[in-house]
This record gives structure tokens, C-alpha cells and sequence, in this order.
């Protein structure tokens, strides 16, 4: 049988994946939401085994699951990284800024490198990490946020 089209068809990509072994959005003791969006496994891990002492942590890997996730918990930072596996990391940073409810929300890049200087400052990161990306780096720009 023929497949039938989608209502939106990028809700594909919709289900965001969680880190661990599971968290509560809400009603965790009062921590606040982290959102990982990577396509990069260990980018990825390393973002994810650093939080989640102290956040809740969402990982997601490509900007429409960002953008899903997001909007169903309001991070209080968000870690993207410039490749993701459907959209530049540049282009989900806009969507994500589109959304009045994440207006004050930390954005912290992670870069590979082969991004231009210009295109990163161009998207005024809160902070930027470049790959490998390390735990301690992590912990630093969190223990550095107001809140």
C-alpha cells in the first residue's frame, strides 16, 4: 500500500532520545532542563554524562527534534553543535531564537573547527566549545550561569 503523507512531515524526527536511563521533565527536585542537540555520539556523551547530576538531560541529534523538544520542556541551556543530521547547527540556532519562550536561554556552540569564525559569531553564542568536547569544559560553562 502506498504510504500515506504525512500531516507535517517533519515529525518524523519528533521523538527526542533521553539520556540514561530516563528523566522527569518535571517535579525532579526542582532541576532545570538541558537540551543536547548533536549528531555526534560522543559530543553527545560527554554533554549528557556531565549534566545530568544536575540537570535533566534531553538529547536529541538534528534541529526539528531541537525544536520539538524545546518546546516541550523550556531548557534552561541548550548545547548545539554545528553539524547536525539534517540541518547546520547555524540554521537550528534560528529556529530555536524564533521562539519567544527560549528569548534568555544560553545557547553554548560546539564547533569542529571547520566552521568560520564570522558564521560563529554571527549566531553570538553564549559560550562555544570545540570538539573533542571534554566534560570539565562542560561543567565550566554550566557552573557559570546565572540561576
Amino acid at each position: 500500500l502506498p504510504r500515506r503523507p504525512k500531516d507535517n512531515p517533519t515529525d518524523e524526527d519528533a521523538e527526542p532520545m533521553t539520556g540514561g536511563d530516563g528523566f522527569a521533565v518535571s517535579g525532579d527536585g526542582g532541576r532545570r532542563q538541558a537540551l543536547v542537540v548533536a549528531y555526534d555520539a560522543a559530543a553527545q556523551e560527554v554533554c549528557r554524562s556531565a549534566l545530568e547530576a544536575r540537570w535533566n538531560v534531553t538529547v536529541v541529534d538534528s534541529g526539528v527534534a531541537a525544536v520539538i523538544a524545546a518546546r516541550n520542556a523550556v531548557p534552561g541551556v541548550i548545547f548545539v553543535d554545528m553539524q547536525l543530521r539534517d540541518v547546520p547547527g547555524a540554521e537550528a540556532v534560528g529556529w530555536l531564537r524564533s521562539n519567544p519562550e527560549l528569548g534568555g536561554v544560553p545557547i553554548v556552540l560546539i564547533a569542529g573547527g571547520a566552521e568560520d569564525d564570522a558564521e560563529i559569531a554571527a549566531i553570538h553564542p553564549t559560550a562555544l566549545l570545540r570538539k573533542p568536547v571534554s566534560r570539565g569544559a562542560v561543567e565550566r560553562v554550566t557552573g557559570s550561569l546565572p540561576g
